[in-house]
């Protein structure tokens, strides 16, 4: 039988931002913070998209998903930059 752990390390947000370049991070943290909300009782909801569920965190499910909009377009700028300097056969 499995249990959720209710103590959480509270870690600062310069810690979470760059590990959110990477997109699978920045979607497991979103999971996290999504799952905290329905833990929580008051579920996610446009008006606390961006307050986070824990006490004394500034880390928000907001930021996570602005974080993933980052990742795309640094992705499409790095996909297009490699496409121009390498172009393909064709």
């Amino acid at each position: 039988m499995y249990t959720f752990n209710n103590v959480y390390i509270i870690f600062n947000p310069h810690i979470f931002l760059p590990q959110s370049l990477l997109s699978t991070s920045a979607l497991g943290l979103g999971g996290k913070y999504f799952l905290l909300y329905e833990l929580d009782g008051s579920g996610l909801q446009w008006e606390n998209i961006l307050t986070s569920p824990r006490e004394g965190d500034t880390f928000s499910l907001g930021f996570a998903l602005l974080m993933m909009v980052l990742d795309t377009v640094v992705y499409f700028g790095l996909a297009w930059y490699i496409d121009n300097v390498l172009p393909g056969i064709g």
